[in-house]
């Protein structure tokens, strides 16, 4: 058995929400605050979309190990790309083991 969320509206303007079988699910529902037949509606989430900003000029640096696809985007095959992070990789592994052994 599976259960989904509605929401009804009533010609009151009153909004409630009720939780239907998946496979039944009711076209109409009485109202909780005036007992008038509420039909189903459409439910929207109810939340703020930030606003955003937009600046020109250089962006901000990757943020150490960040992976850069830009080559791929100028062109270079995505198995060069692949091979050239797997050595990045193995090196940044072996500087770590020999760090570490130095310890």
């Amino acid at each position: 058995m599976s259960w989904i969320m509605l929401e009804y509206l009533c010609k009151a303007g009153h909004r409630l929400e009720s939780l239907e079988d998946r496979r039944e699910p009711s076209l109409s529902v009485q109202c909780t605050a005036c007992k008038l037949r509420a039909e189903r509606c459409v439910s929207a989430p109810r939340v703020k979309v930030p606003s955003f900003s937009v600046s020109t000029g250089r962006s901000e640096p990757p943020p150490p190990g960040a992976m850069s696809t830009r080559s791929i985007g100028d062109g270079q095959p995505i198995n060069e790309w692949r091979a050239e992070r797997k050595k990045l990789s193995n090196a940044a592994r072996k500087a770590w083991i020999s760090k570490e052994l130095k310890l």
